[in-house]
């Protein structure tokens, strides 16, 4: 996961022109369910996508951090920001940025995760996602490169 996050990162800074920083804070490589991690990529991308579309922002940053009990990704940037009271109002003419946060939360609820996002007009906005791993089977990368066992738990529960 931090892997694909910091790529998308590059790419995403390559095409679109924007400042785009990308940093593991704990060196997490540990290695979740695919499901998990596909949603947790994918929420990302469009946190991203959202800041790239509509923010006006001159810088995106986004983190991985992690310790035994909690995985956190968070995606911030400075720019233009928005109401999140009006965004949650969603009604049968979503924009493209509410249908988006309304994505966010489903893939979010799916993995059993918590979706925070704090924003304020002029202020910028920052998506996290919180995800219990206390219960989760991480596996070290080293691990899946080598033969023998399927994994190595990395958290005991």
């Amino acid at each position: 996961l931090a892997s694909a996050l910091a790529r998308m990162c590059s790419e995403l800074k390559r095409v679109s022109g924007h400042e785009i920083e990308y940093s593991d804070r704990t060196g997490f490589q540990g290695r979740l369910d695919s499901i998990i991690e596909v949603n947790l990529y994918r929420i990302a991308q469009e946190a991203v996508n959202n800041s790239i579309k509509y923010a006006r922002a001159d810088l995106i940053c986004v983190s991985i951090s992690h310790d035994a009990e909690l995985l956190s990704v968070s995606v911030r940037d400075e720019g233009i920001g928005f109401d999140p009271e009006q965004a949650s109002k969603i009604n049968g003419n979503e924009s493209g940025s509410n249908r988006g946060l309304s994505f966010m939360r489903e893939r979010v609820n799916f993995i059993g995760g918590r979706l925070f996002i704090s924003s304020e007009v002029g202020q910028g906005t920052r998506v996290t996602v919180n995800l219990p791993i206390g219960t989760q089977e991480l596996t070290s990368i080293s691990s899946l490169q080598r033969p023998g066992p399927s994994g190595v738990a990395l958290v005991e529960n």
